[in-house]
Parts: C-alpha cells; sequence; structure tokens
C-alpha cells in the first residue's frame, strides 16, 4: 500500500523578480503536477487572523509520500531552487500526512 500525502506550501513572492517567481512555478509544476492526485489548490490569502504573513498558500496531494520525495530530490526538482530563492521573499514547503 502507497502512503499518500499532501504538499502544502506558503510564499511571499519578491516583487523585484517576479519573473523567476513565475519561471519557478511553472517549471516545478511541470515536474509535480503528472505525480498528484486533482488539481493543486493555490489561493491568495485575503486575511490574516493570527501567525506571520503569507501572500500565496497551495495545496497539492500526492498518492504516494515516496515518489513525491524523490522527485524533491531529484537533479531536475534541486536545479529550481537558486530560482525560487530569487523569485521569493520567503517560502516554506511541508509535506503533511493525514492524521
Amino acid at each position: 500500500m502507497t502512503e499518500a500525502c499532501f504538499l502544502v506550501a506558503t510564499a511571499i513572492p519578491n516583487p523585484d523578480n517576479m519573473g523567476e517567481m513565475k519561471t519557478y512555478l511553472e517549471k516545478a509544476s511541470a515536474l509535480l503536477d503528472p505525480l498528484t492526485e486533482g488539481a493543486a489548490k493555490r489561493m491568495k490569502i485575503s486575511e490574516v487572523v493570527a501567525g506571520e504573513a503569507a501572500a500565496l498558500v497551495m495545496f497539492m496531494e500526492f498518492p504516494s509520500k515516496k515518489k513525491l520525495s524523490e522527485r524533491l530530490a531529484s537533479e531536475e526538482y534541486q536545479a529550481l531552487i537558486p530560482g525560487r530563492e530569487r523569485g521569493f521573499q520567503s517560502m516554506n514547503i511541508w509535506i503533511a500526512d493525514a492524521m
């Protein structure tokens, strides 16, 4: 039996480097979308009730935690990290399991 999981990310784009942000999102989606179960849910934050502010939040469901972890560790994804760092002021990425 495979272990399903969710990828959860929050981010604040770098307004001085929106091109890098868009490039990262396009290339990361091309690598991750084929592994997902259903469409990614991408939302913008409209109100902060408690905690740190973020501009964007994304949820993606994956049927296999192992395959997701392997993809995130792949050379193809690792090559995107410098662009991610330039395109965002901050980004948090978590893998979450169902409770």
